[in-house]
């Protein structure tokens, strides 16, 4: 019973889970929107979102493009490949001194409905308030203005290694966790709403709340993975009155159970596709070079050996001018202020914190 107790799970906004079946639920969902979203984070073992150190180090060494500007605010975009990345600096003013927060901009959009932001802090620069610190901010951050950046190489394609490849290895989870995905939530979302209907009042109201999120979005039109898309809105619902015991017990098991099904059918059906590309590509090897031309697209090459993982790269040493810089400590901290200083000639860019004052914005319709 004590160690019951100590369970507990932040879900993205509102609400932490307590129950062990509705956390391991929760987290496979997360796990399902990191790869649906190519997201560079994680979820720590409380819930709360982070990106690596060194996934981090690479964002500050990309060329950011300066985008628009406020008073103390500057919105950048960085480009990698394909891939456009968004950042926001936050200047402000502490004492005699100024301080630049580098954030990575991520963000999971289903159907207008569910809506999740990640800001993240993956660094903090802080040096004299002088005539001279936006100069030496940007110069520390790597960020141009549009005139700045004219002629200038910004695709960033040699300073975003680990980066691309984290991309690549999100594809490709992305494909294994769709395989087959479809038809498994179709009849999910059928047993689900089933339950539903005889779980009292509430479970009446949560039907005709995600009924009419459907109907004004017209996702019963959906011709792609239709069903993966209402499972996802659906379990968005069911969050709060599993968290707040809305529903009679015979039914909160009942959908518990369903729950711990779906994974178990969902892991089989991975497996499968696993498997099959397995063979696939075992197939391709030894027919030779005969189908080469089809290995763009399956991404499988390699796919079953992962990559020796490169060591981590020096802290990445920015502006030409010594100052202080704030540095991540070995612990996760709840407080800026908290963060360790270091001086140096030339200043050190602090990676991030693994937790910030604000992590997370609430866009989801509940």
């Amino acid at each position: 019973m004590e160690e019951e107790k100590k369970l507990s799970y932040k879900k993205y906004g509102d609400g932490v889970f307590t129950n062990k079946d509705d956390i391991s639920y929760y987290k496979a969902s997360q796990d399902f929107e990191i790869a649906q979203g190519l997201l560079l984070g994680c979820f720590d073992d409380d819930g709360k979102y982070y990106v690596p150190d060194e996934i981090c180090k690479e964002l500050i060494g990309l060329d950011k493009l300066i985008e628009e500007t406020s008073s103390n605010k500057y919105f950048l975009s960085a480009r990698a490949g394909d891939y456009k990345f968004k950042f926001e600096v936050i200047i402000e003013k502490k004492e005699d001194k100024k301080v630049a927060y580098l954030y990575f901009l991520e963000n999971i959009s289903v159907a207008g409905i569910i809506n999740k932001n990640y800001h993240t802090l993956v660094a903090s620069y802080i040096d004299d308030d002088d005539i001279n610190f936006l100069f030496r901010m940007k110069k520390a951050f790597n960020i141009f203005a549009r005139i700045e950046a004219e002629g200038k190489d910004m695709k960033n394609m040699d300073k975003a290694s680990k980066i691309l490849i984290l991309k690549k290895d999100l594809l490709n989870k992305r494909n294994k966790l769709y395989y087959g995905r479809d038809a498994l939530d179709k009849l999910y979302v059928k047993e689900i709403l089933s339950i539903l209907k005889s779980a009292g009042p509430a479970g009446k109201r949560l039907i005709l709340m995600y009924m009419e999120a459907v109907r004004s979005k017209n996702l019963n039109k959906l011709k792609v993975n239709k069903y993966v898309t209402l499972r996802q809105i659906l379990d968005v619902y069911l969050e709060t009155g599993l968290i707040e015991g809305y529903f009679p017990d015979k039914q909160t098991l009942l959908i518990r159970e369903l729950r711990n099904q779906q994974m178990e059918k969902s892991k089989k059906v991975q497996a499968e596709y696993a498997s099959s590309a397995t063979k696939k590509f075992a197939g391709k090897a030894k027919g030779g070079g005969a189908k080469k031309g089809k290995a763009k697209g399956g991404g499988g090459a390699g796919k079953g050996k992962p990559a020796n993982k490169p060591s981590a790269p020096n802290i990445i040493a920015g502006a030409g001018l010594p100052s202080e810089v704030y540095a991540s400590g070995q612990e996760v901290k709840k407080v800026v202020n908290e963060k360790k200083l270091y001086t140096s000639i030339p200043p050190l860019i602090g990676l991030k914190e693994k937790e910030m004052t604000s992590n997370e914005t609430r866009e989801a319709v509940l």
